[in-house]
């Protein structure tokens, strides 16, 4: 008895909520990479550049905690709210199928995120280094 996964419903739920919300609203990334960025600054001018991979690796560890209580509260809403739930009930979907989906779409924001940092490291003489990440 394995799990059936429902993988049409997940990509789809995945997409809509995920691909389709940085369509919608680029705010969303420029929302997500804020706090980092702001830790990257204040640690730069502090320590006069001296301590800027902590602050990158902090940076990181910042956007995955950010997007994790993002989609927990994404997650509340939409059973609260939107009562999206209710709606799956009738349907072949399963709570995993749902969770699943749920998270692809939230990892999506993050890898968004991430990449538009990532992308500003070469530019700059400090280069984000693997053993601090």
């Amino acid at each position: 008895m394995g799990w059936k996964l429902n993988l049409r419903f997940i990509f789809t739920f995945a997409w809509y909520y995920g691909f389709r919300i940085i369509s919608r609203g680029p705010s969303y990334l420029i929302a997500n990479i804020s706090t980092p960025l702001t830790l990257l600054f204040l640690v730069f001018v502090l320590s006069h550049g001296e301590l800027v991979h902590y602050a990158i690796a902090g940076g990181f560890l910042t956007l995955i905690a950010s997007v994790a209580l993002q989609s927990s509260g994404d997650a509340a809403f939409m059973r609260l709210q939107l009562r999206i739930q209710e709606l799956f009930v009738a349907t072949s979907v399963s709570s995993a199928d749902y969770m699943i989906g749920l998270t692809l779409s939230e990892r999506y924001l993050l890898l968004q995120a991430s990449s538009s940092m990532q992308s500003w490291g070469p530019y700059s003489r400090y280069s984000i280094p693997l053993e601090y990440l």
